[in-house]
């Protein structure tokens, strides 16, 4: 019953150790497993960081799209023209030499002259056609009206090819006007165009600054976004880390030592002896039941044998001679229980061992081996304080890298001003806007009444012309069709040259500051930048002008053309506007000068010098045991394969009724008395010394079956004593060594993390942050759109319809008088011509005097049919 109970003990303990150890085992993970937070940003098991994309922030307003009206193509053709006009470039040798003092303007005007003779001629020939072209009309209008010439007199000829002539000069003259009704069309256009960029800058300027508001703001956030969201999150998976320190370095730690150390075989070992102890206690209640046994049947054995050895005694003394050879004292045991050797003491040792559950004492020590994560974890607990103030401290470090940025904000006021200011000027422009609508208007419509006089002439005209009439005859459609092509003939000398006038003022200025503004500043390589405000010596003085002005530096090579080029790419303001001048990321990026993670972990102290794998209660059971199984085999042995009794009762017997038959004795008392003795020994033989020596056969199986159990014992206890004491050792003098050497792959593990938020935080700065692509919005929408598109464009777009119309007026002034004549309704017909020669022509021709020097030309001719 009890080996049943030991062994029902033993299965318990080891079942309820292997569940503890399960349980252990379970919670012995990084936790939590995964950490994230609102932004998306994650980090796993092995603290491998993932952070959200940047927030983009508020969209942006402003529109740098560009609608031209459908005027494109004329604005293409005006900057067609002035290209051709100007073919040079921008004269940057020019200006660098007049800005550093090494051009001679009398040495070198010619450069000058070659630049500018294309608007020079043109301005020349513009001047020549506001000075000529009204005397060429006050000349002609003398001709016609005083000296009845250049086809004044009202009398046409009539000739075979005058129909032909005529529809000559309408198809002429119409295309003339629809050419020029085409360039009033894009006067006007034009005209409105310039209304709607007044009231598309408004727009543009405004959602431009409001755009500036809007990026500044969002740049601000961004950066708290990567510096102090990021760093929050960034200080969770650190202190996840700090928190799991057991689990991440103490794990790690056992796992090493029990496998460098040996443990868990060494436990295993002790754990074995467990079966042992109990096969052997088994034994050893068997060898002392045995012996109990066979030593209370030998006290029985004895004492018959002792009554027998008396009896005989007596009777053999009284026989005298014949029963001398009657030895009474052979009458005894021979294996004496008294001589075996006592095994109370290894009996006890082996109760108490069997007792303590040598299993449950090694799981004692093996627990204190599994426990070194939390030894480590109570050991380094004041590190892992030190470490979360110092991260909770940098709080504090990173808002004041921060402060120079954010200060931005205080400023954000002058940008509202200036917009304001802006507002007010193109407020009190629009007041104006009105009256320079009408002067288009009213620009346009000198050109208009042009048209119009000249379609009509020709509608009234071609319907009120016959044929079959003569000249003098002619219908008043017809005649008011050619009054309307003398009117516009009229307007074309009274209007042209005030229009030519106000072409080549615009034009100066249209051109020049396409050739001069727009082209250089619209120029994707931005040369005009790099050849001019650029360069350290260039229009601003000595120093880069901008590196002075935003970094207070002028010896930092920030450039205008560096800054545009790297806003249109979408770069970020603070490597594009190279803003690590003015304020640096240092602080960030050498965070171990302040949080100094490798230091405390190379400070880390945990003593692993007092884990006890081998217990005291554990190395005495082990003690006590080896003491249980040291037991003289040998005596036992010895002894117990003597023979029970010291002669053999049967042959005692056989002997003592031999003597008992013999002459003199045999039918004595004495024959009696030794025929009873031999039966008496016969009774013996078979109940007590059949018992003892049974009982003495079981307890011999019992030592030797005990002895062949422990004969390898001793061996395996002093092997498994020397293992676990050399397991025990590795861990102690070996434990805080490695502590310290895993603690660099721990270490590596939080640097890893805060190198993810240092290299994260700078990419972002660097690409994401701010980027600038606001501030080209706002180059591009007040250059090149709202100066250059909606200025200058439709600048060069009025002056060039304008031209255009003027150019088809000059033709049209030729077929208007050439037309009006086949129109009109003459004074004279052919024969009136002819017989007048003598009459009053005569007579004023004798007054007027000799005919001047062109009477006899082709327009003067009197007799003309034109």
């Amino acid at each position: 019953m009890k080996d049943y109970a030991v062994q029902r003990t033993t299965v318990l303990v080891l079942s309820l150790s292997v569940l503890l150890r399960l349980s252990s085992g379970a919670s012995e993970v990084v936790s939590p497993s995964t950490i994230s937070d609102a932004y998306n940003n994650t980090a796993d098991i092995d603290s491998n960081v993932t952070y959200a994309p940047i927030p983009q922030g508020a969209s942006y307003s402003a529109d740098t799209t560009y609608n031209d009206g459908g005027l494109g193509p004329l604005y293409n053709f005006a900057r067609s023209f002035i290209n051709t006009t100007q073919p040079n470039e921008f004269p940057y040798d020019i200006i660098n030499g007049i800005l550093d003092g090494s051009f001679d303007i009398g040495a070198n005007y010619m450069q000058l002259v070659t630049y500018a003779i294309g608007f020079a001629v043109c301005f020349v020939l513009g001047l020549l056609f506001v000075i000529i072209f009204p005397i060429v009309g006050c000349c002609l209008c003398c001709c016609r009206c005083c000296c009845n010439n250049c086809g004044g007199r009202m009398q046409q000829k009539s000739e075979t090819n005058t129909g032909c002539r005529k529809l000559i000069f309408g198809l002429c003259l119409l295309l003339c006007t629809v050419f020029m009704a085409v360039g009033m069309i894009c006067t006007y256009v034009t005209n409105e165009q310039t209304t709607v960029a007044l009231e598309t800058a408004q727009t543009s300027i405004n959602s431009n600054f409001d755009d500036m508001l809007t990026y500044l703001n969002n740049t601000i956030k961004q950066l708290n976004y990567a510096a102090t969201t990021n760093f929050d999150f960034t200080k969770r998976v650190i202190f996840r880390d700090l928190d799991n320190i057991g689990v991440i370095l103490g794990v790690p730690v056992r796992s090493t030592l029990s496998t460098e150390g040996n443990v868990d075989n060494s436990i295993n070992a002790i754990i074995g002896l467990d079966t042992t102890i109990a096969t052997v206690t088994g034994n050893l209640v068997a060898v002392n039941s045995s012996l109990n046994d066979f030593g209370a049947k030998a006290v029985v054995l004895v004492a018959a044998l002792n009554n027998v050895s008396a009896q005989v005694q007596s009777t053999v003394s009284t026989c005298g001679l014949p029963c001398s050879a009657i030895d009474p004292n052979l009458l005894a045991v021979d294996a004496d229980v008294t001589a075996l050797p006592d095994i109370n003491s290894q009996f006890s040792k082996i109760d108490s061992v069997s007792g303590q559950n040598i299993t449950a004492l090694a799981l004692q020590g093996k627990k204190q081996f599994d426990d070194i994560p939390e030894t480590v974890a109570n050991e380094s607990a004041s590190t892992i304080t030190t470490m979360k103030n110092l991260l909770n401290n940098f709080d504090g470090t990173i808002a004041n890298a921060l402060s120079s940025i954010t200060a931005l904000t205080d400023n954000l006021g002058s940008i509202d001003t200036i917009k304001a200011d802006i507002n007010d000027i193109l407020s009190q422009a629009s007041g104006y806007e009105k009256y320079r609508w009408n002067a288009g208007v009213g620009l346009t419509c000198t050109v208009l009444i042009v048209v119009v006089l000249q379609i009509f002439g020709i509608l009234l005209g071609g319907v009120g012309y016959s044929s079959k009439n003569s000249p003098t005859e002619r219908s008043c459609m017809s005649n008011s069709g050619g009054l309307m092509l003398m009117s516009a003939a009229g307007f074309i000398f009274i209007f042209a040259w005030l229009l030519m006038f106000l072409v080549m003022i615009v034009f100066l200025i249209g051109g020049n500051m396409e050739k001069m503004v727009c082209q250089p500043i619209t120029d994707p390589s931005y040369k005009i930048f790099k050849e001019l405000l650029d360069k350290p010596d260039g229009l601003f003085g000595q120093g880069y002008f901008l590196g002075g002005l935003i970094l207070q530096n002028n010896t930092i090579n920030l450039t205008f053309s560096g800054i545009l080029e790297g806003c249109k790419a979408g770069g970020a303001a603070y490597s594009t506007l190279q803003l690590s001048n003015l304020f640096s990321l240092a602080t960030v990026v050498d965070y171990k000068s302040t949080i100094d993670i490798q230091t405390q972990i190379d400070n880390l102290n945990v003593d692993l010098s007092s884990v006890k794998i081998l217990t005291p209660d554990t190395e005495k059971q082990l003690t006590d045991f080896q003491d249980a199984i040291n037991i003289d085999f040998a005596s036992f042995v010895s002894e117990l394969t003597k023979n029970t009794t010291q002669v053999d009762l049967i042959s005692f017997a056989v002997d003592l009724e031999t003597l008992a038959d013999l002459g003199g004795i045999n039918g004595t008392a004495t024959g009696d008395q030794l025929r009873s003795q031999a039966t008496l020994l016969r009774s013996i033989q078979a109940n007590e010394f059949s018992d003892a020596d049974a009982s003495k056969v079981a307890l011999l199986g019992s030592i030797q079956t005990l002895n062949t159990t422990v004969s390898g014992i001793p061996a395996t206890l002093n092997s498994t004593l020397d293992a676990i004491k050399l397991t025990e050792a590795y861990v102690q003098n070996n434990g805080s060594v490695l502590v310290r050497q895993m603690a660099t792959s721990y270490a590596d593990r939080l640097l890893g993390v805060a190198d993810t938020f240092v290299t994260f935080t700078l990419n972002a700065v660097n690409n994401d942050i701010g980027k600038c692509t606001p501030l080209w919005n706002l180059w591009y929408s007040l250059t090149n759109v709202l100066l250059c598109k909606h200025i200058v464009d439709v600048m060069n777009g009025f002056w060039f319809s304008f031209g255009w119309c003027i150019f088809f007026m000059v033709p049209s002034v030729i077929f208007d008088i050439k037309l009006a004549k086949h129109f009109r309704k003459m004074d004279y017909d052919e024969e009136d011509a002819d017989s007048s020669v003598s009459g009053s022509d005569t007579e004023m021709a004798e007054k007027r005097g000799p005919p001047p020097p062109y009477a006899r030309n082709k327009v003067g001719v009197a007799t003309t049919s034109w």
